[in-house]
């Protein structure tokens, strides 16, 4: 039988252990709370006319080529050629834009991007430009009345909003109704379809 080992032995022997399970668990928490790279939100995209599915789809984003929005609706359909050029493939859309595609029978497929309806987009939870929608869109917000979609869009064709508070200027549109509208509405310059 051995004698028992000095209290100095038991000592070294669990501070090196403590040593040892200290390190493993630092090494372990930067291994796992390394960031994970930032991933861009999804984007929807409707795609429509000459393609096997038309439909909206949810891609991953930021943008979305022609050729992955095509592919995600089945592929080219009724057109002479079913291939893409290399420029049209390249192209993106961004989100709540429909892609719409003709096939004349004379050649390549036309392609034509613009926003996807207002009641789409709200339904998607995208938010409707003051600056950008017609007074048809601007309907479909909750509480808005139809001389309040009118002087906005009126305004807009001649000076855009800036922010949203400026529409306070028109007559029965206060602070509490901006607060109801800001999951709805914003202010910005327009982007225009091309």
């Amino acid at each position: 039988m051995n004698p028992p080992a000095p209290r100095t032995q038991w000592l070294a022997i669990t501070s090196l252990a403590v040593l040892i399970f200290a390190l493993l668990l630092v090494r372990s928490h930067k291994r796992h709370s390394t960031p994970s790279p930032i991933q861009s939100p999804p984007v929807f995209v409707a795609v429509e006319g000459a393609v096997k599915q038309p439909g909206i789809y949810l891609l991953p984003g930021p943008e979305v080529s022609f050729a992955r929005a095509i592919q995600s609706a089945g592929g080219l359909q009724g057109c002479i050629s079913n291939a893409l050029c290399e420029e049209d493939a390249m192209k993106n859309i961004g989100n709540g834009r429909m892609l719409q595609i003709e096939c004349s029978g004379h050649g390549a497929p036309e392609f034509r991007v613009k926003w996807m309806p207002a009641a789409a987009r709200l339904t998607l939870g995208e938010i409707l430009n003051v600056n950008a929608a017609s007074e048809k869109d601007l309907m479909i917000v909750p509480q808005m009345k139809s001389g309040v979609a009118e002087a906005i869009v009126k305004r807009s064709r001649s000076q855009s909003w800036r922010t949203l508070e400026e529409l306070e200027e028109i007559s029965g549109v206060g602070p509490k109704t901006i607060e109801r509208w800001r999951n709805y509405l914003m202010a910005a310059e327009p982007e225009r379809d091309n």
